[in-house]
């Protein structure tokens, strides 16, 4: 398990560096010049060339295509820096304690949330089957799009692209697809943890604040720990607290009845707990948000956030798509941060030297 480990780490790390080069041009306006995005960026870069790849019949999706890709992402890479490589190394040696701290961000992040799946590897209940059965067909799939798990002759039809980037590292490492969907779990939440803190950084950096390296740990603190105030109401209730008991015995709060939270309207059973005893009682954090139809019935709304979601290990769409997001956040800020023309933005114009003496009306004697 820990060789395994290792070794998506030292894949997705690989992948990150080789495309800094293009992250470092495309962000150009960030004072991180998207140093925490590489590693998204360039999964993302890589698993689209061997998507199309695939889809066109340029490539096969196996290792040699996995592979193909990275090629395929470290020719575009150097490309983007052909002038600009010792402007690279000066900020790379400018910026030595930044890369490293958030290197071992990354994999202090992995190793924790690989750590919390190895002792919970099991790939069952909720929606997971389905995720691993979509990751299993895509590993058996020579060509995109890839075969329907359950109708024979048909193509899934369903959004699977996140699975493709599973299943483009499970065939770069030689894993089994059971132990990448839980490798994959792990990777994405330090993908997420390394994304937040990017784009605090920046904002920080750009406010000009000090001790900018430290401060922005709170980013994936809050995005990937910190949840909402349910578990806070889950105490509340298994200490009975806002409970009266009426003269037949029968339990009674205006406070949780005016809550209105699922099953905490319901009376508590037993003697009052520290440590809350119903069965799945975790799961009420992902619906605390209520709303009633026109029939004046209840209607459940699904609320979860990050460290549900990843606690969860539903390897859905909505999680698989956090990194991308951030990825999306901090390019925008970029664009924002950038005067001009959208050639500008992109950081695709190069700078020209002018000949004053060919502007019109110039006079050189």
């Amino acid at each position: 398990m820990i060789a395994t480990v290792l070794t998506w780490w030292a894949a997705i790390t690989i992948i990150g560096w080789v495309s800094f080069p293009l992250t470092w041009r495309l962000f150009s306006r960030l004072p991180d010049r998207g140093f925490g995005l590489s590693r998204a960026l360039g999964l993302l870069a890589a698993g689209y060339f061997l998507w199309m790849g695939s889809s066109l019949g340029f490539l096969r999706n196996n290792a040699a295509g996995a592979f193909g890709s990275i090629l395929l992402l470290g020719v575009v890479s150097f490309y983007a820096a052909r002038d600009n490589r010792q402007e690279i190394l000066n900020w790379i040696s400018k910026n030595l304690k930044l890369i490293v701290f958030v290197e071992i961000l990354f994999m202090l992040a992995f190793a924790l949330w690989a750590f919390v799946r190895a002792n919970n590897p099991e790939i069952q209940h909720t929606e997971k089957p389905m995720e691993l059965a979509f990751l299993n067909s895509i590993l058996r799939s020579d060509v995109f799009p890839p075969r329907d798990p359950w109708l024979s002759g048909y193509a899934i039809s369903y959004y699977y692209f996140g699975y493709v980037l599973l299943g483009m590292l499970a065939h770069l490492t030689g894993t089994a697809a059971g132990e990448a969907f839980n490798l994959g779990n792990a990777l994405w939440f330090a993908l997420v943890a390394v994304g937040a803190y990017s784009v605090l950084y920046n904002l920080l950096a750009h406010e000009g604040k000090k001790n900018r390296i430290i401060a922005p740990l709170i980013a994936p603190l809050f995005v990937l720990v910190v949840g909402n105030l349910e578990v806070i109401f889950e105490l509340l209730h298994h200490l009975q607290i806002f409970w009266i008991r009426d003269a037949d015995g029968q339990m009674t709060s205006a406070f949780w009845e005016w809550l209105n939270l699922g099953r905490l309207a319901q009376p508590p059973l037993g003697s009052p707990t520290w440590l809350p005893d119903r069965f799945l009682w975790w799961w009420q954090a992902s619906r605390v948000v209520q709303d009633v139809n026109l029939a004046g019935v209840s209607t459940e709304m699904i609320d979860e956030f990050p460290f549900f979601s990843f606690l969860l290990a539903d390897n859905h769409p909505h999680l698989l798509v956090l990194p991308f997001v951030l990825l999306t956040i901090s390019f925008s800020f970029n664009l924002f941060l950038t005067k001009g023309s959208l050639s500008h933005r992109l950081g695709i114009v190069k700078k020209v030297k002018v000949n004053p003496c060919s502007a019109v009306g110039a006079s050189c004697s």
